[in-house]
Formats: structure tokens, C-alpha cells, sequence
């Protein structure tokens, strides 16, 4: 069984962890910074992973892994959703305009 998470981390991620509900609170959060953050957050779980596997350390980063990878695959259905309309979205900004047939002119 894992070690528990050692206060010092606890306090540290505090101030972030409170501004970012606050944040959330105030204005929501859209599907790509959820996925944004969670990705961020997945990445920094997986190097604290890989230095306590250095170090022979605990593995308290693994359930949290797990949590978010559980997460951002049940986010992958909305992501397939989304894909045209936000691939629109892109190539109207790079572009400046969209095509005369597309769907999205209606």
C-alpha cells in the first residue's frame, strides 16, 4: 500500500489548488481547459512517478495517474463530437474565412 502524501505537498498545492476552484467557481471552466489542465497534471503525476521509481521511493502518484487517465478517456467521446466544429473553428481563424459549400455559412 502507498505511503500517505507528506503534509509539505499537501500545503504547497494548497494556494494553487484553492485558486483554481475559486476560478472555476467564478467563471467555469471550458472542455479544452479542463483537458488542458488535466493533461498538465497527468504529465507532472508521471515525472513524480518516475523520480520516486529513481529514488526508490513511495508510488502516491499512481493513483492519481490513474484518476486522471480514467477522466480524460471518458472525455474522449466529446472530443470525437467536437472534432469537426472545432477544426471549423481553426480553419476559419487561419484563414479568415470559410468556404462557400461549408455547412457552417447556413
Amino acid at each position: 500500500m502507498a505511503a500517505p502524501v507528506p503534509t509539505e505537498v499537501l500545503e504547497s498545492d494548497l494556494p494553487r489548488a484553492v485558486a483554481l476552484l475559486k476560478n472555476l467557481q467564478e467563471q467555469g471552466l471550458s472542455l479544452l481547459e479542463v483537458k488542458d489542465q488535466l493533461l498538465l497534471m497527468y504529465l507532472m503525476d508521471l515525472s513524480h512517478l518516475i523520480l520516486d521509481k529513481a529514488s526508490g521511493g513511495d508510488h502516491a502518484a499512481v493513483l492519481r495517474l490513474v484518476e486522471i487517465h480514467t477522466v480524460l478517456e471518458k472525455l474522449r467521446p466529446l472530443d470525437q463530437k467536437l472534432k469537426y466544429p472545432i477544426d471549423k473553428l481553426v480553419k476559419t481563424a487561419v484563414t479568415g474565412s470559410l468556404s462557400e459549400n461549408d455547412p457552417l455559412c447556413f
